[in-house]
């Protein structure tokens, strides 16, 4: 299977809506003001406006499964099937998952910290002996439907492994989140093999915690990490991994010499505010590809270039 390039992208959108639609609405559903369904239309519109938009900017691949009710960490726990024990009597889907983020009367909420160097937060994951990953797709594949019958060309996006695990807290005793890493792996192929099965071509997994300054022990558990396979065989190709001077050097190595890989260097020919730096990993069904993006770019300059280099360089 051969995937189609595309030409113009970006790696996610604003979810909040235009006239902050969607705090109002949870915070009305919250209240009891809203109804699930009335909640649910809001975001199904956001979600149709933002995908049209975006299309109709002229891009040929646009990223679905961007949107959260609250949080795209506590999405991925949900994706995972790690969500904490005692939010489980929660009989209610959407209600267990706001009771993981909010907690109720009898339910402490997960704790909430500060998503790297930004002013957003992400509800920290807990990881215990008792945490038995599975793998629930819904909410990705009900996105991706929503999408295609739009006529999008769709362009799924996940947290990656690597990043959830390193941003989650042990509990209860447990080892580093991190030391599981090879339990997710086949949910993540397994994943990617639904989608292929719904005709999707590339699949965005987002590695942020890659620029960060690894711990020994994420080091120890990352180092024989070659990525997430299985999906038909991957081919011999040129895909791109990114070198960042803010790259810590392991993790440099790490990309460099994985397999399945080239390296590639990503600069900005333009100047850019703030500029900041992310690791991306691009998965096309059958092969994988790296590349970087940086946050905050003015439009219409584009902040990002991908220039292939020998890898002896």
């Amino acid at each position: 299977m051969t995937a189609t390039p595309f030409t113009a992208t970006i790696t996610g959108s604003p979810r909040i809506g235009p006239k902050r639609e969607l705090k109002r609405a949870t915070e009305g559903y919250w209240a009891g003001r809203t109804s699930r369904s009335e909640l649910e239309k809001v975001a199904a519109t956001l979600r149709h406006d933002t995908w049209a938009q975006l299309a109709a900017a002229g891009l040929d691949s646009v990223p679905v499964n961007t949107f959260s009710y609250y949080d795209q960490v506590l999405d991925t726990a949900v994706l995972l099937g790690a969500l904490p024990e005692r939010v489980q009597a929660v009989s209610d889907d959407l209600d267990r998952y706001f009771a993981a983020a909010r907690g109720t009367g009898d339910i402490a909420p997960l704790e909430m910290t500060k998503w790297f160097d930004t002013n957003y937060h992400y509800i920290v994951p807990e990881i215990g002996p008792k945490t038995k990953f599975s793998l629930h797709p819904e909410k990705v594949l009900s996105e991706l439907k929503e999408a295609q019958d739009q006529g999008i060309p769709a362009r799924p996006v996940v947290i990656g492994p690597v990043t959830f695990l390193l941003l989650s807290k042990a509990v209860d005793g447990a080892g580093a989140p991190i030391e599981r890493l090879d339990e997710l792996v086949p949910l993540y192929t397994d994943l990617l093999g639904q989608l292929a099965d719904k005709g999707v071509q590339w699949v965005q997994i987002d590695e942020p915690v890659l620029v960060t300054r690894l711990s020994a022990n994420g080091k120890k558990y990352i180092r024989g990490f070659d990525g997430i396979s299985g999906v038909d065989a991957v081919p011999d190709t040129n895909p791109h991994v990114i070198r960042w001077p803010e790259v810590d050097p392991f993790t440099q190595n790490l990309l460099s010499n994985a397999p399945e890989y080239a390296l590639s260097v990503v600069q900005s020919p333009f100047p850019c505010p703030e500029p900041r730096s992310t690791v991306l990993l691009v998965v096309r069904v059958v092969e994988l590809v790296k590349f970087a993006g940086i946050w905050l770019a003015a439009p219409p300059m584009p902040c990002t270039m991908l220039h292939p280099v020998n890898t002896n360089t």
